[in-house]
């Protein structure tokens, strides 16, 4: 493949100046083609992409030339040199400049390279195209079947095809009948797409004259690569599903950060403020404008007294404003959710099953209920359910990290007690893993569950960790793993604080456990796979995988969806590094915790931790080091 075209498309507005008389398309018509090619290049660009990089643009401005002729019929030699004296003339740049050229229905190429509908495209100093008119007094749904088609089929091809020679492939003509009854092809007809005026994508069909919605405008189709047609030898491929797709995925469903919510939880913070969104996907802002998603289902204040649902932002993956706005894009919407004591009265008791309820999302765009029926799955669990609490949303934090999740560096040589009061912390690695066990046994005797005198605060108000772990960035962005200080050596650490609220007399709560990995994307973090079934093409990867079944005991690095560890994820722990077999999880592990409620108390804190061993290339994950 050679480049594609990336540039300006000028229309070209010629008068052809004949012996008898002077011929030209009306400007009424030149502009509405205009207008048209600029909805056009919308689906166009989406679907180029294909077949390598493009940036195209159509000028709102024709440009008028006036072509001397003998006769009604011109040579392409000649058409070629009228292209280069419109490049010249004009000052355009030859390296981002194509030309196009429409011509009424009395002209004609002595070639027969154009007819109603019809026309070619090649290459002088820049790219060109050439197509006759089918017809006048043209409108931009171009029912009449006169243009459209030509135009939308020229302008790809030339933008994919810039040369003119075949050595890219021929982008529409498969799609436009070329592959019509070849075997293993399609029948009925040349493919339409069809769009509204805000460039949303309706649906394909081979229906003749166009037609089946209700459509602002239409578009050849461009081929997809596997049926794209590369010589003129009856090179022929193309399939129904190679013409009959979308431009851009249309697609809507949830993506929810929380979906349980247990009563203990819900009662120390009954406001979740980004709990869940809703994705829509190959639509414009503009089509949507400000309609929101519908919803239904159980997961409502009439099943749960109190229950509130509220948008509270939408995130637009290009833009809303101007031009932006009339983009297919991915559109967010953003939804807290927040619960009064009322609420409290639907969760079920300590040691029930979870109460399931489910959320069914609909919406309209431009008055039409679209094809997509999302469902998403919430429960409300009973008071024993340990859990984090992220900051208070209105202090300033990130929203993806969480006031329960710290990350910190101790140098033993300038501080050999990095947390005051705690363990010492000698410089080796030996001597961190046994800082963090120690640490650990430190923080649940001193802030713990195993301090009856001890009372937790309200942590949106203070928080002793914030002042407890040196060199920490817990909530306003990401964290630092650095290998040294100078010339001294850094160990870095995670510690993650668990909260339980229950009655003192309620049984503890066992084998409470918390696994650290590290991500080598964000994207991997957010892809909750933990076993092979759900990989795909776009989620290929076994994120948190994890030994045990069907309880996870500890766990385990990340994967392909082979079995084949590649680093996506890395589990990290607190007395032993993975290949030396740490003992963290095991029924008497650091990280394995039965938390008993203090006598008197409701409220409790329970730690955990690991070493954060990403300097050491000793160490390795499937025989490659920790860093790579």
């Amino acid at each position: 493949m050679s480049a594609l075209f990336s540039g300006t498309i000028y229309f070209a507005h010629v008068t052809f100046a004949t012996p008898g008389q002077n011929f030209s398309v009306s400007a009424a018509d030149m502009q509405t083609m205009i207008t048209y090619a600029q909805h056009a290049i919308v689906p166009i660009s989406e679907w180029v992409p294909q077949y390598g990089p493009s940036t195209v643009a159509i000028s709102p401005n024709s440009i008028e030339f006036t072509a001397n002729m003998s006769s009604t019929s011109f040579a392409d030699s000649d058409l070629q040199g009228w292209v280069n004296s419109i490049v010249s003339s004009n000052g355009l740049d030859p390296a981002s400049t194509a030309i196009v050229v429409p011509c009424p229905a009395q002209i004609s190429e002595s070639g027969g390279g154009i007819e109603p509908n019809g026309g070619y495209h090649s290459i002088a100093n820049v790219p060109y195209a050439v197509w006759g008119m089918g017809g006048t007094n043209i409108t931009l749904a171009d029912e009449a079947d006169v243009y459209a088609m030509v135009v939308s089929h020229e302008i790809s091809e030339l933008i994919v095809d810039p040369q003119g020679n075949l050595s890219n492939p021929e982008v529409c003509d498969p799609c436009c009948e070329n592959c019509e009854n070849v075997p293993g092809s399609y029948s009925g007809g040349f493919f339409r797409a069809y769009f509204d005026i805000f460039n949303d994508y309706l649906g394909t069909n081979q229906q003749t004259p166009p037609g089946g919605y209700n459509f602002a405008y239409y578009n050849a189709v461009i081929v997809k690569p596997a049926g794209a047609e590369y010589s003129q030898a009856s090179d022929c491929e193309a399939t129904v599903a190679d013409c009959n797709y979308a431009p851009v995925t249309q697609n809507f469903y949830f993506v929810i950060e929380q979906d349980d919510y247990g009563r203990d939880e819900v009662n120390d913070n009954p406001t979740f403020p980004l709990a869940f969104y809703l994705f829509l996907e190959g639509f414009s802002p503009t089509a949507v404008g400000g309609t929101l998603p519908n919803f239904a289902g159980s997961f409502n204040n009439t099943n749960i007294p109190g229950l509130s649902i509220t948008h509270t932002g939408t995130t637009y993956g290009v833009g809303n404003a101007g031009a932006n706005g009339d983009i297919p894009q991915r559109i967010r919407f953003e939804y807290q959710v927040a619960f009064t004591t009322a609420s409290l009265a639907t969760f079920p008791l300590p040691g029930n099953p979870p109460n399931p309820f489910s959320l069914l999302a609909t919406m309209s765009v431009q008055g039409q209920n679209i094809p997509f029926n999302p469902q998403g799955e919430f429960f409300l669990l009973g008071g024993a359910d340990p859990y984090f609490t992220n900051v208070n949303n209105t202090s300033g934090n990130q929203p993806y990290l969480s006031q329960d999740l710290r990350v910190f560096t101790g140098t033993p040589a300038v501080n050999g007690t990095p947390v005051a009061g705690g363990p010492a912390l000698h410089d080796s690695v030996a001597g961190a893993y046994s800082y963090i066990t120690n640490l650990i046994t430190h923080l649940n005797e001193t802030y713990g569950y195993l301090n009856p005198n001890y009372v937790p605060p309200d942590t949106n108000m203070s928080d002793p960790l914030d002042s407890l772990l040196p060199s920490q960035t817990a909530t306003d962005g990401d964290s630092l793993v650095t290998q040294v200080s100078g010339s001294d050596n850094n160990y870095n650490f995670a510690i993650a604080r668990v909260r339980l609220r229950a009655p003192s007399t309620a049984a503890p709560a066992s084998n409470v456990k918390v696994f650290f990995r590290l991500f080598t994307t964000q994207t991997f973090d957010t892809d909750f796979i933990d076993q092979n079934t759900p990989t795909t093409s776009a989620d290929p990867n076994i994120t948190y995988p994890s030994s045990g079944s069907p309880h996870p005991e500890s766990p385990l690095p990340g994967t392909d969806g082979h079995g084949n560890i590649n680093g996506c994820s890395l589990p990290f722990f607190a007395n032993a590094n993975f290949a030396d077999g740490p003992t963290d999880y095991s029924p008497t592990g650091i990280n394995n915790q039965t938390i008993t409620m203090p006598p008197m108390h409701d409220y409790a804190w329970a730690f955990y931790g690991c070493f954060l061993d990403v300097c050491d290339n000793s160490i390795t994950y499937g025989g490659v080091q920790v860093q790579h």
